[in-house]
């Protein structure tokens, strides 16, 4: 049977829950169709020992400050707590959500026409669609390794914890916060950890007694809008909780650091030579940010002190100044691979012309040349702070005025958007 309603949300993460509430608060008739469960990726795509990387303080939602296992602000969620705040926090909004449909097209009939949602139980019709399925879909996976069934080999995603790999040493591809974490995680438990690294940049987890997110919003690094979105593009490095990353010190810890994977000759990993370029352009953005924070620190005066450790510089080991640029697989007994390599994403199933040459999104602050059509919780969908969930919460109440603009323009029903 076709169900209508006037907002119809797909995806009930963070990113669709903070836009039901938001139309919730405008009197928006909406659903919220998920195909699995609420916050589904936090219960199944990270791995035992993750930490939030936001500070509790400034991961709180609307009229539900922090995670409710987590007294301390300055403490960091572990994604068992982030799944258990997000399904209560559905709870008390009472989101309309519907979970188990798999949205398999959208779709509609002109620019006058409803969109047409066609699931796994049925078609549903809207006025307005917001795309909330995220920006971390695919796990890209090179082919290096393809056809080596000798391997296990896994996805970020996919781990969970040292326990489910097999004996001998591990290669990590991808050297991002998630390939960090892990490799530190592996470590930890004594396992031999080979890291290759690609481009980062790499900055303070704390300087001068303030987490990281304290001098990103004091600076207005958060604020930067995505018009002035950087060149450079490769990921921000830094753990939730813990310490500071540093290539350096992994390697001192032993985990044995790369240059980036470059292919497979046999059974012989072979890595690009690029490994001091690497480190060293990680460097000079984590010293940049110290500088930064450091003329900010002198505007607010004495409470902020000094912090001369963080510039500590650790020692080369022997696989960095010798950097390895061949491996082979059974004398290192490599038999497990991660790959931390990012993701895709995937709108295959979005039968509308209104993505780039590169499959990604066209839109404005999260808003489509298509009336009614619109995004939510895309990297850089308004400013940096759109990667995270204090900053989804503002891009969702923009999003949710510009929708109640135009259901009022057009006489649209509108509800309390009351659990279905």
């Amino acid at each position: 049977m076709d169900i209508k309603t006037d907002t119809l949300i797909i995806g009930a993460g963070q990113a669709g829950l903070l836009t039901s509430q938001a139309l919730s608060k405008r009197g928006i008739d909406h659903l919220l169709l998920e195909k699995e469960t609420v916050a589904h990726k936090w219960k199944t795509a990270r791995w035992d020992s993750l930490l939030l990387q936001q500070p509790n303080w400034i991961s709180h939602l609307p009229d539900f400050p922090y995670v409710p296992a987590l007294t301390d602000p300055d403490g960091f969620p572990t994604a068992t707590q982030m799944y258990d705040f997000l399904v209560s926090f559905a709870d008390k909004i009472e989101a309309p959500v519907r979970c188990g449909i798999a949205v398999e097209g959208l779709r509609h009939d002109g620019p006058e026409a409803t969109f047409i949602a066609d699931t796994s139980q049925g078609a549903f019709h809207a006025n307005s669609v917001v795309i909330a399925t995220g920006s971390l879909q695919v796990p890209r996976r090179p082919n290096f390794l393809s056809g080596r069934t000798d391997i296990l080999q896994i996805s970020a995603s996919e781990y969970r914890n040292p326990g489910q790999l097999s004996g001998g040493a591990i290669l990590v591809v991808g050297g991002g916060n998630s390939g960090c974490q892990i490799a530190e995680d592996l470590r930890r438990a004594g396992r031999e950890v080979v890291l290759s690294l690609d481009r980062h940049r790499r900055v303070p987890r704390r300087y001068r007694g303030k987490d990281l997110f304290w001098w990103f919003r004091e600076s207005g690094v958060l604020n930067t809008p995505a018009e002035e979105m950087p060149v450079d593009t490769s990921p921000l490095v830094f753990a939730g909780g813990g310490n500071t990353i540093d290539m350096r010190r992994f390697a001192q810890d032993g985990i044995y650091v790369t240059g980036s994977l470059a292919g497979l000759e046999g059974d012989t990993l072979v890595f690009n030579d690029d490994l001091g370029a690497i480190l060293d352009h990680g460097d000079r953005h984590y010293h940049g940010l110290l500088d930064r924070f450091d003329l900010l620190a002198q505007k607010r005066g004495p409470h902020l002190p000094d912090d001369a450790g963080a510039r500590y510089s650790w020692p080369d080991s022997p696989c960095i100044t010798e950097p390895i640029r061949r491996i082979d697989l059974g004398d290192a007994q490599i038999n497990s691979v991660i790959w931390a390599t990012g993701y895709r994403t995937d709108y295959s199933w979005v039968e509308l012309p209104v993505f780039t040459p590169e499959g990604k999104p066209h839109h404005h602050h999260g808003v489509t040349d298509i009336p009614g059509l619109y995004f939510i919780g895309l990297p850089w969908q308004v400013n940096l702070s759109s990667g995270f969930i204090f900053g989804v919460r503002n891009d969702a109440d923009m999003l949710a005025s510009v929708i109640a603009a135009r259901a009022a323009d057009s006489g649209a029903f509108r509800a309390s958007g009351r659990k279905s």
